[in-house]
């Protein structure tokens, strides 16, 4: 049986328009801490609403891409969710298919209050645009 933090976090990865932001939000605490590894683009550490704020951008800037959840499990006050990335690298227009994990852990008063991103293949991405140089000659 699913609890109502898997229901949550299953929600949270549901494709949304930009009009459920405010409701994307809701799910978070106000302290909210969000960490994200070095070797993705966006990787850091995020603090509060407006760090939240600050990753959505950030991600956007880099990725065009979806979640799909393969499976969420539970224990206590935290939920893991396992599945894949799949969209492409906005800059260079590389496919990204990779493996993520995310471990979101709730206060008391079942608000999101820590996530940790992790993803397998998602280092071996090119999200660096490639100039290349034209030079006419009359």
């Amino acid at each position: 049986m699913k609890t109502s933090k898997e229901s949550i976090i299953r929600n949270f990865f549901t494709p949304h328009d930009m009009q459920d932001v405010s409701a994307f939000y809701e799910q978070f605490a106000e302290n909210i801490v969000i960490y994200v590894p070095k070797h993705f683009p966006w990787g850091g550490c995020y603090y509060g609403l407006r760090g939240a704020g600050d990753l959505l951008s950030n991600v956007s800037q880099h990725v065009l891409a979806d979640i799909e959840v393969e499976e969420i499990f539970s224990s206590g006050e935290q939920v893991v969710s396992i599945g894949r990335l799949h969209g492409k690298a906005l800059a260079t227009g590389e496919r990204i298919d990779a493996r993520v994990v995310h471990v979101f852990t709730f206060n008391g008063e079942g608000k999101i209050r820590r996530v940790e991103f992790y993803g397998e293949g998602v280092e071996q991405v090119d999200f660096k645009v490639k100039y290349s140089v034209v030079t006419h000659f009359d």
